[in-house]
């Protein structure tokens, strides 16, 4: 029975996990976890989807934050951002990288699902060269976006999440973000936690 109601239990978090994002695989465990899986990279460079699990450290949890997604061309130097409009925008300045936050959160929760790409995108044009970096920073409610980019380079607390192969290869072995953690797990109590927190203020 207790195992019954276990199961139960993940499946009804696993439905309500799927509403709010399709960013993530959600696999059941005996031990009456979910894990999903970090980093999902999908189709082809014609095609392709790529989302990402962001770990929030459990000292920086409850905080208000801001996520940042931004892309590098190696080849021109160019830096694109990734604003809460799903909308990608060169970056021409400093300025304009502090300006352009992907997710903002009032309280930070401990996983933050962050989509690449909202819809299949065509990068052909950029393999062997592009890449997708993936950060977060902290600040005061009252405090702009400045303030969190500035702590975030502080604190060296940005990664690069992709680079992209060349074309005759697999986009997914270009995943860069640590791959002994490709899945994350958390007990069902951390579930409920998590999503009661996980409400972007845009």
């Amino acid at each position: 029975m207790k195992n019954l109601i276990a199961r139960l239990s993940v499946g009804i978090l696993c439905s309500s996990i799927a509403a709010i994002t399709s960013a993530a695989d959600f696999t059941e465990t005996l031990s009456s976890q979910y894990c999903v899986k970090q980093t999902s990279v999908r189709g082809d460079y014609a095609n392709l989807i790529i989302d990402h699990n962001l770990t929030i450290a459990p000292e920086d949890r409850r905080k208000t934050g801001d996520i940042y997604v931004a892309a590098r061309f190696k080849k021109s130097g160019e830096w694109w951002l990734l604003g809460d409009n799903m909308q990608w925008r060169k970056a021409n300045s400093e300025a304009d990288l502090r300006s352009a936050a992907r997710l903002s959160y009032a309280q930070l929760p401990p996983v933050v699902p962050v989509q690449v790409f909202y819809d299949p995108a065509d990068i052909r044009s950029v393999a062997g060269d592009g890449e997708i970096w993936v950060g977060y920073g902290l600040r005061k409610s009252t405090e702009s976006l400045d303030v969190s980019f500035a702590e975030m380079v502080a604190k060296q607390r940005y990664n690069l999440l992709w680079e992209a192969p060349p074309q005759n290869m697999d986009p997914e072995l270009g995943v860069r973000i640590d791959q002994s953690t490709t899945l994350l797990c958390f007990d069902i109590s951390d579930v409920t936690n998590t999503f009661s927190l996980a409400t972007p203020l845009k």
